[in-house]
């Protein structure tokens, strides 16, 4: 094969040489051209995936793994807060920083959206987030409550409390009446027996409303209605004689006695809403629990996040270095190649012209000298051949 094409080479005229060489050699330059407008381009893709893609899903990444801690942290603050005052400012930090959170993943999913791996991780954070908000959303709602709850029994204790001393003053009024011991020993007894049931039961609210358990609870709600109905039976038994004597006082003792017992029984008592309380921080704690462990997993999904990123932009640098490389070498390929190409042409071309001519001119100058047996060699095919042919005629 190359003896053919040594052959048509050999045939081809000086021109066609010439042109056939600078062709080639074009063709070469336009070959590297080419390359590194590829390569070039590739690069100027990887550049713009970096700058669109990873150092923004980066950069958003990170916003949102400080909007969970500080969103997290403030679930915690208000699991700690012991007044709506102090819980109010919480809700309102939590409020702003989950919108900054949705705007942060919302710009999140724009930059990932044509990344299938990145956009997987990133809905994975959306699940997760979903159910951490509704999480710190029902804590700060259940906080929310167990204050107001608080509140409320320390309402109920203190009307109990007041209504119990009011009471007490009353019977010892009571006590005092002339003759109540003589005529009616049972109703004084009565009488004196209500001072300790009254304090009991004020005794017995109070401890209700530090109680941890629902068992414990019960316990002492079933010793609050003992002492009610110690009290009510008192209240009876001294009822005839007192109101036969003063009237005004049974009223005012029996006025206070409904107001302890609207406290301690029915839906609103002072135990079915210590019940409510109980229910309520159990429920909180769990939220928060639930929070916690959502925080936990969003974090680890949000660090999984930020090492694709990371791994796109290392494989995208990698990408540009090899384009880099591939450039340098055709580019070097390409030079040697034209080169050389051009030094065999430029050598071939050139020795097919000066020996033709030198030649031409050894014969002329036999001629010259009045010999004119001499011919040239014109086997050529090319320029010179036709003019040796010329001068052999």
């Amino acid at each position: 094969m190359l003896l053919s094409l040594w052959n048509f080479y050999m045939n081809l005229t000086v021109s066609q040489r010439i042109w056939g060489g600078f062709i080639c050699i074009t063709l070469l330059l336009l070959l590297i051209g080419g390359n590194s407008l590829f390569r070039i381009a590739n690069i100027n893709n990887s550049a713009q995936q970096v700058n669109q893609l990873s150092l923004p899903a980066l950069e958003q990444s990170s916003d949102l793994q400080v909007e969970f801690i500080l969103m997290s942290k403030a679930a915690q603050a208000s699991f700690y807060t012991v007044s709506a005052a102090e819980l109010a400012p919480v809700q309102q930090s939590v409020l702003e920083q989950k919108q900054r959170f949705d705007k942060s993943y919302s710009q999140l999913q724009q930059v990932v959206r044509d990344n299938p791996q990145l956009n997987q991780s990133s809905q994975n954070v959306e699940r997760t987030y979903k159910g951490f908000i509704q999480s710190v959303e029902n804590l700060l709602e259940y906080k929310s409550n167990q204050l107001e709850l608080n509140k409320s029994l320390r309402a109920q204790l203190e009307a109990i409390e007041l209504a119990a001393e009011d009471a007490n003053s009353v019977v010892l009024d009571i006590i005092d009446i002339d003759g109540l011991e003589s005529s009616d020993n049972r109703a004084y007894q009565a009488a004196n027996k209500l001072e300790n049931n009254f304090l009991s039961l004020v005794t017995n609210s109070t401890d209700m409303l530090t109680v941890k358990t629902q068992n414990t609870l019960d316990i002492i709600k079933n010793e609050q209605l003992y002492y009610l109905e110690e009290i009510e039976r008192s209240l009876n038994l001294l009822k005839p004689a007192v109101e036969a004597a003063e009237p005004a006082l049974y009223n005012d003792l029996n006025n206070y006695f409904v107001s302890i017992r609207d406290n301690i029984l029915g839906n609103n008592s002072i135990s079915a809403n210590k019940k409510r309380l109980i229910d309520v921080i159990a429920m909180t704690e769990k939220e928060l629990t639930e929070a916690e462990q959502a925080t936990a997993t969003a974090l680890k999904q949000l660090n999984e996040l930020v090492s694709q990123a990371s791994n796109v932009a290392f494989e995208l640098q990698k990408e540009v270095r090899t384009d880099v490389d591939s450039a340098n070498l055709w580019t070097w390929i390409g030079m040697i190649s034209a080169t050389l190409l051009a030094i065999i042409v430029a050598y071939i071309t050139v020795n097919r012209i000066i020996k033709p001519l030198a030649e031409v001119n050894r014969i002329l100058d036999i001629v010259a000298s009045g010999d004119m047996t001499q011919r040239l060699d014109d086997s050529a095919k090319d320029e010179f051949g036709e003019l040796s042919r010329s001068c052999n005629t």
